[in-house]
């Protein structure tokens, strides 16, 4: 039998970190590992606001650390600051408050008043900004517009922050982040929300912070694999593609910081508001980013970030589905459209083992106008110069990160199809497939496979057209330069076989229809499990001649975590355990399942 308990956040507010001592194994290891971050603060070159607070809280260097806070308010005094500086300023200010003099606080009421705070224009900006405005206000209740730097009151300024995080938990728990499922961004979400869950004041928005971190680390867990953020990415650098624990990549640090499966600490002052708070992810979640002994299939439903023209949605649905083992894990989001601009992360193969690239992914390297004015504001014409300023690879022919509307995919479960349909004078005519140069093997069979291992990894990869190996410092570039093209990949566990030549036997023995690809564009495969996949690139996906049904795709549906769209409901399980995320009423309802 079981009963619901309703659990709400903690609503005192804190300075610092918790008093209160934790009660779970996990919790403890949690918060040991959240006191190693501060000792890491205590010595480390980098110089900002949190890292400062971090010295001031912790105790030992507080005195480098106040004079570290004073130094930078001066610093800053009179020249422009993004959001990054601005969240960092007031989660350190909020968290070193009691022990800054007078000076101190005159310094950062002048920052307020005086400063230019850039606000960005992507969903992760406007999180950090809003986080650090609605902070601010709280900081200074009283003071009128012209004490600020937006002109307008404390009390405008905090209502105006109130308002976007409404608009944002809305869309997210009803239609999904835009920036969703990013190894680089995600990181700076859970960085923003965990500052101000920790100091914000007031009980309902405090509540909903609470639920929409559980809600972000739920959907992280799943596609958690032993350090790596595994499955397709709306947002990923193209070094950071190749190398799965990229120093750059920041969700690696958060990954060490909740579920320790990295070989040594990682540090970073990205978590350093985990450190000065006194939240703590329920153990479920620990559990649900761990155990991967039994394999499974999660299926989710995210958005496209605001489409500004060229659509007839604001935000069409992005289809993703990834298959997780302890060895591997295969991920793949519904192509054939710009889903996100300049650095989509289509689908790929992430293992683990002794690789430090452990992925295996091919992409069509796009550029064009399209997708430029899809997403950015201005004219088109110049979008495309002014985002290369800024994101130099953008126009390189060997990028690795790029979104395709000439590509599409069909995955089931470990089993993907991938099909590039080049109209004549695309920009750049080719597709690229990247190979680590640190396989244990890579061979090119009379069957056609290209049979790959890597530790206890097996992948079988069957390019439709012919191709040339160009070899880079990190691997080989698989280049195919036929328009209308393709690829079928297998990835297996290598303890499913009794040795790689009997994994080669299998394939070779797998029926693989393609030989009117080049007329109707059509491609047949019979998977290892019996199972027939069916695709062409203007044609339905069908699996054993039924279409596939994005409908029935699930907000979240899997075996942990299962929601429906448009339900503000998450309901998140473990065996016999169940936490339920409910976003219907004033606050954010959050309730255990407890087995009696």
């Amino acid at each position: 039998m079981h009963r619901f308990i309703p659990v709400l956040c903690a609503l005192l507010f804190v300075s610092g970190t918790s008093q209160t001592e934790p009660k779970s194994q996990y919790a403890q290891d949690y918060r040991q590992r959240c006191e190693l971050i501060l000792d890491w603060a205590d010595s480390t070159d980098q110089s900002n606001f949190l890292v400062a607070a971090a010295r001031i809280v912790h105790g030992p260097n507080r005195q480098t650390g106040i004079e570290m806070f004073h130094r930078l308010t001066e610093d800053y005094q009179g020249t422009p600051m993004g959001m990054f500086q601005f969240y960092r300023l007031m989660i350190g200010y909020c968290a070193a408050r009691p022990w800054l003099p007078n000076e101190t606080h005159n310094g950062v009421k002048e920052l307020i008043r005086s400063g230019n705070f850039y606000r960005g224009d992507t969903e992760n900006h406007l999180t950090l900004y809003y986080t650090a405005l609605y902070l601010a206000a709280q900081a200074f209740p009283n003071l009128p517009g012209h004490e600020w730097y937006t002109g307008k009151s404390s009390e405008e300024n905090r209502w105006e922050a109130e308002g976007w995080f409404e608009n944002w938990i809305e869309l997210t728990t009803t239609i999904g982040q835009g920036e969703f499922d990013s190894p680089t961004y995600m990181a700076v979400f859970l960085s923003g929300l965990i500052g101000l869950h920790q100091f914000c004041e007031d009980p309902v928005l405090k509540e909903k912070i609470h639920g929409m971190l559980l809600w972000l680390i739920a959907d992280y867990s799943v596609e958690h694999l032993q350090g790596v953020y595994a499955g397709a990415h709306s947002r990923e650098y193209p070094d950071r593609l190749l190398i799965k624990r990229h120093p750059a990549s920041e969700m690696n640090y958060w990954a060490w910081l909740f579920f320790a499966q990295t070989e040594e600490p990682l540090f970073n002052s990205i978590f350093l508001p985990a450190a000065l708070s006194d939240f703590v992810p329920p153990d479920i979640l620990h559990r649900i980013g761990t155990e991967r002994d039994k394999p499974y299939t999660h299926n989710e439903t995210k958005r496209v970030r605001h489409i500004l023209r060229l659509g007839k949605e604001r935000n069409p649905r992005v289809y993703k589905t990834t298959y997780m083992c302890k060895d591997f894990a295969l991920g793949s989001m519904m192509g054939g459209a710009v889903l996100q601009p300049i650095q989509q992360h289509t689908w790929d193969v992430s293992f683990v083992g002794s690789s430090p690239y452990g992925t295996l992914f091919t992409v069509h390297p796009f550029v064009g106008e399209e997708d430029m004015g899809m997403f950015f504001p201005e004219e088109m014409k110049f979008a495309t110069d002014q985002v290369i300023k800024a994101h130099t690879y953008y126009a390189d022919p060997g990028k690795w990160a790029s979104s395709s509307p000439y590509e599409k995919t069909f995955q089931h479960r470990n089993s993907i199809i991938v099909l590039y349909d080049l109209p004549p004078g695309v920009r750049y005519p080719h597709i690229d497939g990247f190979f680590p140069r640190d396989l244990e093997a890579r061979h090119e069979d009379e069957s056609g496979w290209i049979f790959c291992r890597s530790d206890q990894t097996f992948i079988a990869f069957y390019p439709l057209k012919p191709y040339r190996w160009i070899k880079e410092e990190h691997g080989w570039r698989m280049r195919s330069e036929s328009l209308q093209n393709g690829c079928v990949v297998q990835v297996e566990q290598a303890g499913s076989f009794p040795s790689f030549d009997a994994f080669k036997e299998t394939l070779r023995h797998t029926t693989l229809v393609h030989d009117t690809f080049d007329e109707t564009g059509l491609i047949s495969y019979s998977t290892p499990a019996g199972d027939v996949m069916t695709f062409a690139f203007d044609g339905d996906r069908l699996l054993n001649g039924q279409p596939i049904d994005f409908s029935e795709h699930g907000f979240f549906k899997g075996p942990f975590l299962n929601g429906e769209p448009g339900s503000r409901r998450l309901e998140i399980r473990h065996n016999d355990d169940c936490l339920i995320l409910d976003f219907n009423g004033q606050g954010a309802i959050v309730q255990q399942m407890e087995q009696e």
